[in-house]
C-alpha cells in the first residue's frame, strides 16, 4: 500500500514539473504578432505584455483589442519566429575604425586617389572687397 502511494506521488511531480516546462516554453514563445488561443477558445493575435503588469498580455481579435491575464492564453496556434542576430553578422558599430592618427588610405596611395575633387579646383576669384549695390530711392 505504501509502494503504491509513493509511486502516486512521484506521477505527481513529474507531471507537475512537465505542466511547468511547458508552461514556460510557452511564455518564451508569446512574441508579438504570434497567433494564440485563449482557454475560453478565443482566437486572437498576441500584441505585447502591458507595462504596468506584467501578467496583462494584449490581444487583438479582428477590430477588438483586449486584455486578459497571461494564464489565460491556452496555446500558441502559429509561432513567430525570432531572429537571431550574431555579433560577426550585426553591422549596427563595426569596431574597425581607425586608430589615432592611422591613415583609412593605403600608403601606396596618393593625395588624388584618396579624394574625389580635383587637385587644382576651379575656383572663382573675387575682388579685394564685396561691393554691394547702392540704391538712391527713398
Amino acid at each position: 500500500m505504501l509502494a503504491l502511494i509513493g509511486l502516486l506521488v512521484i506521477m505527481m511531480v513529474r507531471n507537475g514539473r512537465k505542466r511547468r516546462e511547458q508552461a514556460a516554453a510557452m511564455q518564451q514563445g508569446l512574441v508579438a504578432g504570434a497567433e494564440v488561443m485563449l482557454q475560453t477558445g478565443i482566437y486572437g493575435t498576441f500584441v505585447k505584455f502591458d507595462e504596468v503588469d506584467e501578467n496583462r498580455a494584449v490581444i487583438q481579435t479582428g477590430d477588438t483589442t483586449m486584455i486578459v491575464h497571461r494564464n489565460a492564453i491556452g496555446q500558441i496556434i502559429t509561432p513567430v519566429e525570432v531572429e537571431t542576430v550574431d555579433e560577426e553578422e550585426s553591422s549596427l558599430a563595426p569596431d574597425d575604425d581607425p586608430a589615432f592618427g592611422e591613415s583609412l588610405a593605403s600608403p601606396e596611395a596618393t593625395i588624388e586617389e584618396t579624394t574625389d575633387f580635383p587637385a587644382t579646383p576651379d575656383v572663382p576669384e573675387f575682388p579685394e572687397g564685396p561691393e554691394s549695390p547702392k540704391s538712391d530711392e527713398k
